[in-house]
């Protein structure tokens, strides 16, 4: 989980800081040399270019927050599910999948096999 953890939460946001910090140096720059006259003050311009900043980055990272629980929501509970059926044979589990389709996909194909298999422990327990 640590590698889908960083894949989800860790590259974009550090990706997103990058761009983020790329343009402040450049508006600074842009500010500093083209558009504002030697006598201004560039300080209430680069502080609010920094607000803006911190403030969409917080934001960012709550988004994403959110996505990773919801994902690990989901994949925790197909690995309870698969953990039921491969170590105390619980066929009846039922598997309950909240947020995401592709996991739902999943989940059906893992139902199907665990019908399969029960159909197969009850052949091969009557015999």
């Amino acid at each position: 989980m640590k590698k889908l953890k960083d894949n989800i939460l860790f590259k974009p946001l550090a990706l997103f800081y990058g761009v983020l910090l790329i343009l402040f140096i450049f508006s600074y720059f842009l500010l500093k040399y083209f558009i504002l006259d030697e006598g201004n003050n560039l300080t209430p311009v680069l502080l609010l270019i920094a607000f803006l900043f911190i403030s969409s980055a917080g934001i960012i990272y709550f988004l994403l927050d959110g996505i990773m629980k919801k994902i690990f929501q989901d994949t925790n509970s197909l690995k309870e599910y698969v953990y039921q059926i491969s170590e105390n044979k619980n066929y009846e589990l039922p598997l309950q999948i909240k947020n995401y389709l592709e996991f739902l996909e999943i989940a059906l194909l893992f139902k199907n096999i665990v019908k399969r298999l029960h159909q197969k422990d009850k052949k091969t327990s009557k015999k």
